[in-house]
């Protein structure tokens, strides 16, 4: 019996269910501006503790996109202040946005992912008393670029985060026994390399950032959060 401690991630349902009246309004067809956009979603995320939603115009989104950034500040929730904001990234191509039915499923993944992360840190950071998580340290002689995305990556709070994250996106491409068997698998064919990149690009980019070792003790960690949050789905 695999025994390894998690924190309890904030419902996917209550999730959903916060999200809900924002996918109906997106899901209209009709061309919307950004500024309404942002409003409809800060209003309805406010019941599981969104404080504030922006939105940005950027070069690298693609038109008739849109892309999206989560910060939870461990400080200003401590204090007492506004400390989740989510800031959406359009294309500077774009002044208003029309979602297909297609682009809303997408768009709500991606916010659910967001925010699964993000409440994830939350709770961390409650549950200890708001002390910061220790660093993770790697081995010397790295390039700046490899040495930067592993102490990133293999933080204790991130590796926790990014396993729900990667749970969320296997199940929801595979099935919850196909996303165990890929677990089962990884790190020992170039093909599960492939099929990493296709269902979980946040599993591939760990492999890829610590050399697609899956001896390394943080791909260790991850793999066996990502199964305790797969073996907890219902289904």
């Amino acid at each position: 019996m695999l025994l390894v401690e998690f924190t309890e991630p904030a419902s996917r349902k209550d999730i959903e269910s916060a999200l809900a009246p924002f996918l109906t309004f997106i899901a209209s067809g009709e061309e919307i501006s950004f500024k309404d956009i942002a409003k409809k979603l800060e209003v309805d995320l406010k019941s599981i503790g969104v404080d504030e939603v922006g939105f940005v115009k950027s070069k690298n989104v693609e038109a008739g996109d849109m892309n999206m950034n989560a910060a939870y500040d461990p400080v200003d929730d401590k204090e007492g202040f506004d400390h989740f904001e989510i800031d959406l990234i359009f294309s500077k191509e774009d002044d208003t946005i029309a979602f297909s039915s297609k682009g809303v499923d997408n768009i709500k993944n991606r916010l659910i992912d967001v925010l699964e992360h993000e409440l994830i840190h939350k709770n961390q950071y409650r549950g200890r008393g708001f002390r910061k998580q220790r660093d993770f340290k790697p081995k010397k002689g790295l390039s700046h670029k490899i040495k930067k995305s592993r102490e990133y990556l293999g933080n204790d709070d991130e590796i926790e985060a990014y396993a729900k994250n990667i749970a969320s996106e296997l199940i929801r491409k595979t099935d919850k026994e196909t996303a165990l068997t890929l677990l089962r698998m990884a790190g020992k064919t170039a093909q599960y390399r492939e099929k990493k990149n296709l269902l979980s690009p946040n599993l591939f980019a760990y492999f890829s950032v610590f050399g697609f070792d899956s001896t390394h003790p943080v791909l260790r960690k991850l793999l066996k959060k990502i199964w305790v949050y797969i073996a907890s789905e219902d289904g």
